[in-house]
């Protein structure tokens, strides 16, 4: 289950309707962006975490790119990932 969002069997009208206006609110770029260092991550209403590193690199969603051993991992030698994961609410 990601960030809140029941399987579709298991929801119901108003999780439904919160759903959909979690995702507007997404393509809408209601997101909100933080820094953290040289480290800048935006949180979606969908539970989404993107992370631009300072190396330039991007991940349009964390969760996706990465298992979560590897962003335990990463966050373990990078302290600017580890602040934005805390700020997200991921650890």
């Amino acid at each position: 289950m990601k960030a809140g969002i029941a399987p579709i069997v298991a929801r119901n009208w108003a999780s439904h309707l919160d759903l959909l206006r979690r995702q507007k609110a997404e393509r809408e770029g209601q997101g909100i962006t933080r820094t953290f260092g040289s480290t800048i991550a935006t949180y979606w209403p969908t539970g989404r975490l993107e992370v631009r590193f300072p190396d330039g690199s991007s991940t349009p969603d964390l969760a996706k790119a990465m298992s979560a051993p590897a962003v335990w991992k990463a966050a373990q030698q990078m302290p600017d990932l580890r602040a934005a994961l805390q700020w997200a609410g991921w650890c």
